[in-house]
């Protein structure tokens, strides 16, 4: 796990001092990502940084930026490729001459002697550049689904033309090129989404490579291309019997975290309450010779609603593990709110509990598995229950006169809201919505409708419908094509994304064993029907039935609860002149924010809309961006410098 930066310019660089020091401030804004010395490359048009975190061979023989034995290529990277040792074998067998010590060789060693198509071999989150000196070429590429960032830039660096990148945003903001000014499409994300999705970022003319995605820059011009989609994944209706299948999700599931428990330094856990961070931990305690760290996050007494720390405890000694909690109170979060906001890379209404959570386990490990993922693909999250029902009684035309009438006493009662709930019929909230549109609806925090009222500024549309329908289109799975966007946008916009630059942070290495590359492709293609059913007794049978030897029989009858902070309290108690202060920001509609924020102090468990905009608010200002009355160009219309391909479309669909 490191920091990477770089800048590559279209001509050989006479003057090479400006765009060095360029380099040196990116890299040092990533400090925090690494704990050795950075290191650089340059040469007549190509520099590079790199800020280590020493993982993974910690002699001086894995530093980057590494050069090939034959001088003609250099790498960076950032990211773990967990199956190193097993494609170093392979390597030798074409004759490379690698050692196999270290991933990054092996990295590299994998593009010279199969090019792009090294992508499909790797097992591992990565994001990485390697320049070829030879063609005056740069190769980049992102993992499967976006675990580790990259960041780019294309345009004029002190009147030349160049192309930069960078682990995170932050890298940018150092410079003396990028301008401070919101991207007003990114903005309608965020407001829509409490997150940002690539391609965009929250920064005019800064972008994100998609996930599964490849980037080559050549004399100026940009190339992207898909390597790798959810999309393309199909399900296969031919398997018989739930037996094989979770014969199949045990073996797979237990690979990914061998792989995963691979590192010469200290490896632990995230240690919720819930199934899937207590499968990860049963699994590493099984493989491993000592008992496995263990890390939980539990609150006062304004958060018993939510404490978890009981069922954690339950598996921690379950599996003899050396648990350690950290229990946060309001003048905790009011302490930390400053620091998460100077670390976080881009606005979002989610990632705090990450960065708590992150902070505790840095003290003891380097490395910590988490069970991120599982909910996604295991269909784990309640409206997978509520969406079953749903299809089962649409698939009956006699029911759907009556839930029509049901929807109407939805809208009016709030008991009958709460029925709803308990009876697994809470889609009666977006009834008819249905497939796209009603992840659409599901998803966003404020309504269209809501940000019309919310502000006056002018912003750009936001079709993610029309963008996004091919998902069900292509698959006859309508579950399993849930569980698709799933993983394209919530996990990699939101949970991804919020992992990597609030445990980077703080010089924490997670890794995400539920998104093995090999796991997502396993469970797209098992039907959803084993995966959540009418009859199930468990949350996620198909996991509990492959681990249910393993787990504590506690934890198995448990309803699906997200990792919830009591957020709303805190921000009540200890908030109370920031939000008045919000009440006043001028973008704001002053009469609309009154509504909401009385409504939030009148029930402050429905604190998202708030605390999302307040993040929003701070890290504006933190970061010192301007909104701009200017219209934007869309990304979507942007082709870069002589005429080259930016990123395929502000969707993309897979190759």
């Amino acid at each position: 796990m490191c920091g990477i930066s770089g800048i590559i310019s279209d001509e050989s660089v006479d003057n090479k001092k400006v765009l060095r020091s360029e380099v040196i401030k990116m890299t040092d804004a990533l400090k925090h990502r690494g704990n050795n010395e950075p290191k650089f490359f340059e040469d007549s048009r190509c520099f590079f940084g790199h800020q280590r975190l020493s993982i993974i061979d910690l002699s001086p023989a894995a530093a980057q930026p590494m050069p090939s034995l034959c001088g003609r290529y250099v790498i960076v990277f950032n990211g773990e490729i967990y199956n190193y040792i097993e494609l170093a074998s392979e390597l030798r067998q074409h004759g490379a001459n690698v050692s196999g010590n270290n991933d990054t060789e092996v990295l590299l060693y994998s593009y010279i002697v199969w090019g792009k198509d090294c992508l499909d071999k790797l097992r591992g989150m990565f994001s990485f550049a390697i320049w070829d000196l030879k063609k005056q070429k740069l190769f980049a590429a992102r993992d499967h689904l976006g675990i580790k960032p990259f960041y780019w830039f294309n345009g004029n660096i002190e009147g030349k033309q160049c192309f930069a990148f960078a682990s995170e945003i932050k890298s940018f903001l150092k410079t003396s090129f990028i301008s401070r000014i919101v991207n007003k499409q990114a903005l309608k994300n965020y407001l829509l989404f409490y997150s940002i999705n690539p391609p965009n970022t929250i920064i005019k003319d800064i972008y994100s490579l998609m996930p599964g995605h490849y980037l080559e820059y050549e004399n100026g011009n940009i190339k992207t291309s898909s390597y790798w989609s959810v999309f393309n994944l199909k399900t296969d209706q031919r398997w018989q019997g739930v037996e094989e299948i979770q014969a199949r999700v045990r073996e797979t599931l237990y690979e990914s975290v061998k792989l995963r428990m691979r590192a010469d330094v200290s490896v632990g856990a995230f240690l919720s309450g819930g199934l899937d961070s207590a499968t990860i931990v049963g699994l590493m305690s099984s493989l491993s010779d000592k008992p496995v760290e263990t890390f939980s996050v539990g609150f006062g007494k304004e958060g018993d609603y939510i404490n978890e720390l009981n069922y954690a405890k339950l598996a921690a000694q379950k599996f003899a593990s050396n648990h350690h909690e950290l229990v946060i109170e309001g003048n905790d979060f009011k302490s930390n709110f400053k620091k998460f906001i100077s670390h976080i890379d881009q606005p979002s209404g989610d990632g705090i509990n990450s960065f708590l959570v992150s902070q505790a386990a840095a003290n003891k490990v380097t490395v910590a598995l988490s069970g991120l993922g599982g909910d996604e693909l295991f269909l784990g999250y309640r409206y997978f229950q509520d969406l079953a029902r749903m299809y089962r009684i649409k698939s009956k035309k006699v029911l759907n006169k009556l839930v029509f009438v049901l929807a109407e006493i939805y809208k009016r009662s709030d008991n009958f809201k709460a029925f709803a709930w308990k009876n697994k019929l809470n889609f009666l909230k977006h009834w008819p919505a249905d497939g796209c549109n009603f992840y659409f609806k599901n998803r966003i925090l404020f309504s269209n409708n809501d940000l019309e009222e919310l502000t006056n500024m002018s912003l750009p549309e936001f079709d993610f419908v029309s963008n996004y329908k091919h998902a069900f289109e292509n698959e006859e799975d309508i579950l399993n094509a849930f569980s698709k966007l799933e993983l394209a946008w919530y996990t990699t916009g939101t949970l991804l994304r919020d992992a990597d630059v609030t445990s980077m942070a703080h010089t924490l290495e997670v890794r995400v064993p539920f998104l093995d590359k090999n796991l997502i492709e396993l469970m797209l293609n098992v039907p959803s029907s084993y995966k959540v059913n009418a009859g199930q007794k468990s949350n996620k049978p198909l996991l509990t039935g492959a681990f249910d030897d393993l787990l504590p029989k506690e934890l198995l009858s448990l309803p699906k609860k997200g990792f919830e902070m009591p957020i709303g309290f805190w921000l009540k108690d200890n908030f109370s002149t920031k939000l008045n202060d919000l009440i006043n920001v001028s973008w704001f509609n002053k009469e609309y924010m009154i509504k909401l924020t009385n409504k939030f102090y009148k029930d402050p468990r429905n604190y998202l809309k708030i605390w999302a905009l307040l993040v929003l608010k701070e890290w504006l200002e933190e970061n010192r961006i301007e909104i701009s009355d200017e219209e934007d160009s869309l990304y979507t219309s942007w082709t870069g410098p002589r005429g080259s391909a930016a990123e395929p479309s502000l969707f993309d669909r897979g190759a």
